[in-house]
């Protein structure tokens, strides 16, 4: 297993642990970190031949338990996690990107479910292709002056919708607040 952490602490970045690689990000003003996320996934890319499987989680989520990669995949190429926000709520009341024009447009249904941003991964390829659908998604948007309501998470929601055979869905216990 190798970590990869993205961190604006200079004092890290010359750090070394056998199994961690902290990659310096300059801090950036909100929605910047957000927003660009997948950019910076893509950008260090080539960091990740050793390794099978890209799996992100925000910072501050805290792991209480030992979790296997057949456990979060279950056969399939990614997973994702249910937002523990909207697990027991109405598909109404789902934060999608609603503005038509944003390339993170996602129209509501009785079928939907609304993915944290938070925790999620895939083989190497499998995430990589998705960041980049991700990142040029977000260019775009940018270009026609659009930024999406939630950001990375608007995307990824995007994303699922379209592709939902190769995620295994996580339960919101998967990222769930203290």
């Amino acid at each position: 297993m190798k970590f990869f952490v993205f961190t604006d602490n200079k004092e890290l970045i010359d750090s070394k642990l056998s199994d961690v690689s902290f990659i310096y990000k300059e801090s950036k003003p909100w929605p910047e970190p957000t927003l660009f996320r997948y950019h910076a996934f893509l950008e260090h890319s080539n960091l990740y031949a050793e390794v099978d499987y890209l799996i992100f989680c925000n910072a501050n989520l805290k792991f209480v338990r030992n979790i296997k990669a057949k456990e979060l995949f279950l056969e399939r190429d990614m997973f994702c996690t249910i937002h523990p926000g909207y697990f027991d709520k109405s598909y109404k009341t789902y934060p999608y990107e609603l503005n038509s024009k944003s390339t993170a447009y996602l129209k509501s249904c009785s079928e939907s479910i609304y993915i944290a941003g938070g925790f999620n991964g895939g083989r190497v390829s499998s995430f990589l292709e998705m960041s980049n659908v991700i990142a040029r998604n977000t260019d775009v948007d940018l270009e026609n002056s659009i930024v999406a309501r939630w950001h990375d998470e608007s995307h990824i929601n995007n994303y699922y919708s379209k592709n939902k055979a190769i995620f295994n869905v996580l339960s919101e216990k998967f990222c769930c607040p203290d």
